[in-house]
């Protein structure tokens, strides 16, 4: 059987609708991206990064970040944040603990 040309159809016996090339949907169409978080396609693998705001992060900007929200560390400590709403800080010397509290420093002898 040949198809008509002006026909999108086609196999055996022309019952086949052929369709022009199918352009995958934009992952950013769905709106993946949390809390005004910016979705950006890479055009060669069809997938999303989200940038987000300085107030959350994570892959879809769905965490907040604690180290804005609150004072968490002392002693000039930086506080960094972390996977599934965590933090943790960053101790300058002579300081540790969790929250830097804690001096490493040794009592002075009088």
């Amino acid at each position: 059987c040949i198809c008509p040309s002006s026909l999108p159809l086609g196999g055996k016996n022309c019952d086949q609708l052929i369709s022009a090339t199918t352009i995958a949907p934009s992952p950013c169409l769905s709106s993946p991206c949390m809390n005004l978080g910016v979705c950006t396609v890479n055009q060669l693998s069809n997938t999303f990064t989200c940038t987000c705001s300085n107030n959350y992060y994570g892959n879809r900007c769905e965490y907040p970040n604690q180290c804005l929200t609150q004072v968490l560390c002392q002693n000039s400590g930086t506080c960094i944040p972390g996977p599934s709403n965590t933090f943790r800080c960053q101790c300058p010397q002579p300081y540790s603990g969790t929250y830097c509290e804690q001096s490493m420093t040794p009592p002075s002898m009088i």
